[in-house]
């Protein structure tokens, strides 16, 4: 007989000014789907705790949106715990969610037909209960680029390494740091160096051009391993990285080297229980990490990786 699903609810009701803590569901009775989730032999996802993700990856908390079915929120809360599983390989670092300044929300602070946001002011990644599938490399992407701008390689006027908001058309030639900033500056400066790249408006925003990037090199990390998650990144074989607001495979090779040695650095700070404001002087990149075996994907995980991103794939192609 199956083990009877615990109502899974925000891990904190103070996590974000505005939160809705689960009102919904104290309200209502959120019934059980008949599209029940396959069981697996190394974890139950009967057996998937919040609390205990919320800890193990030092994050600020979870937030579940109102009109998210509790079957939903195991959803999402296996798939993203997959996604952090990943992250936490590639920073050689557990602490994702910054020294719990990092908080996550499924589906409760949507943003007009956005398929997720990040709001810097709050520190919060919104994935929607309809498109977010594919979207939180992104979105991590750009609790990265503020937080490592904010609290370690600072600046007098840019709060994001990247230089925020501002067109990157041009060099930011005064967003000038230590090491994590002159790296993010080059690698966003680089796709203005093609001839091809034509972006403008909001396509050319600082912020935006890493987030895109650091989304393509997660798929790219993905695809050397052979692996997939449809909840953290699109496949890199998928149309999304042909081109258009993205780089080919050809274009992003030389930004590899690039992103490496970022994240190397940044996972050696995220371990660092000490860390201060870097100096504006070159700072020393760190000894090469161990190496350590690929992350173990469940089956589970996948499955429940390709139903959210089948999902919102089918909600996209409606609303066209």
């Amino acid at each position: 007989m199956q083990k009877v699903r615990k109502k899974i609810v925000d891990t904190s009701t103070t996590i974000a000014k505005g939160g809705r803590a689960d009102l919904y569901a104290q309200s209502h009775i959120v019934k059980k789907s008949k599209n029940t989730i396959l069981s697996h032999s190394e974890t139950s996802p009967n057996d998937i705790n919040p609390y205990e993700i919320v800890s193990k990856y030092n994050l600020k908390g979870f937030e579940f949106g109102n009109w998210l079915s509790n079957d939903e929120r195991y959803d999402n809360l296996i798939a993203a715990n997959d996604s952090l599983v990943f992250l936490a390989w590639l920073f050689k670092s557990q602490n994702i969610g910054f020294n719990r300044m990092i908080g996550i929300a499924f589906g409760a602070r949507g943003y007009g037909r956005a398929l997720a946001h990040y709001e810097p002011g709050m520190n919060m990644i919104n994935l929607t209960k309809t498109k977010g599938a594919g979207s939180f490399a992104h979105e991590y992407g750009h609790a990265l680029d503020y937080n490592f701008g904010r609290y370690i390689d600072q600046h007098k006027t840019y709060s994001a390494l990247s230089g925020g908001s501002m067109s990157g058309s041009k060099p930011l030639l005064d967003n000038v740091g230590s090491s994590l900033r002159a790296l993010v500056n080059e690698i966003v400066d680089y796709p203005f160096t093609l001839e091809r790249v034509d972006w403008d408006g909001y396509w050319a925003q600082r912020n935006e051009i890493f987030a895109r990037l650091f989304e393509e090199y997660i798929a790219y990390q993905l695809n050397k391993i052979h692996q997939k998650n449809l909840y953290l990144a699109k496949s890199l074989d998928n149309k999304y990285y042909r081109g258009g607001k993205y780089l080919t495979e050809a274009e992003f090779k030389p930004l590899i080297p690039k992103f490496n040695a970022l994240i190397k650095l940044m996972g050696t700070i995220l371990n660092s229980k000490n860390a201060t404001p870097m100096p504006l002087v070159p700072y020393p990149l760190p000894k090469a990490a161990a190496k350590s075996k690929h992350p173990v994907q469940t089956a589970n995980a996948t499955a429940v990786q390709g139903k959210l991103f089948a999902r919102s794939k089918k909600v996209t192609k409606k609303r066209k």
